[in-house]
C-alpha cells in the first residue's frame, strides 16, 4: 500500500495523459499524434532528469 501512496502522483498523470490524447483524437486524428508525440517526450525527458 505504501507503494501506491509514494506513487499516485505517476497514476494521476498517466491517467491524464490518457484522457487529454484521447480528446484530441476526438478533435483531429493527425493532431492527435502530434499531441500524443509530444506528450510522451515530455514524459522521457522527466522520466530522464529525475532517473538521476
Amino acid at each position: 500500500m505504501k507503494w501506491f501512496f509514494n506513487n499516485i502522483h505517476t497514476l494521476f498523470l498517466i491517467a491524464a495523459m490518457f484522457c487529454v490524447g484521447y480528446g484530441v483524437f476526438l478533435v483531429n486524428t493527425a493532431v492527435g499524434f502530434i499531441v500524443t508525440g509530444l506528450m510522451l517526450f515530455a514524459v522521457a525527458i522527466y522520466i530522464d532528469r529525475n532517473g538521476r
